[in-house]
């Protein structure tokens, strides 16, 4: 049985911290079941696609967090994304050592799913690997589950004084 990891908070490092933990799992030999959630197009999924993808299994769910969604594409969106949610379930049992749900919390402030079948789904999969989820305003219920929570404050950092993410630092 694993436990359940949050890295949450307004600064940068959330995706990075989980990948740092699934480069120590790899390191100890551990499978690792790598989803992204609702990224953008400069973000750490430029890392996942280099040739270190072959180490683990990674996969990407389409969507756009800022997009202003009809009610209709949020409903075909949603079940998408159960659909999707269930196959996750489905293959990460089959042996992996660490589940990571890159930004999946903002499928909550999207009301795709509720806060309670998050939750249900990160207490299911804990049961079979360790799981990690990030991602911005994490829901009293989620941080109260899990075992690890990390917030990740800005203090300073180049981003905020207009300099582009760098490739092999912030990405």
């Amino acid at each position: 049985m694993g436990f359940i990891h949050v890295y949450t908070g307004e600064g940068k490092g959330k995706s990075s911290s989980a990948l740092g933990m699934t480069a120590r799992m790899l390191g100890h030999g551990g499978m690792v079941y790598f989803v992204q959630f609702f990224k953008f197009e400069n973000s750490d999924k430029q890392f996942l696609e280099q040739e270190e993808r072959v180490v683990f299994r990674q996969f990407r769910f389409p969507g756009d967090y800022f997009k202003d969604y009809t009610d209709e594409e949020r409903r075909a969106l949603a079940e998408k994304l159960r659909a999707f949610l269930s196959t996750i379930e489905a293959e990460a049992s089959e042996g992996f050592d660490l589940i990571v749900l890159d930004e999946l919390v903002y499928a909550v402030h999207m009301k795709l799913i509720s806060t309670e079948e998050l939750v249900s789904l990160l207490k299911r999969l804990a049961e079979h690997a360790e799981v990690i989820i990030t991602g911005r305003n994490m829901p009293p219920d989620l941080l109260k589950e899990a075992a690890y929570v990390t917030e990740l404050i800005n203090v300073k950092h180049p981003f905020m004084q207009g300099i582009p993410a760098r490739r092999g630092i912030d990405y």
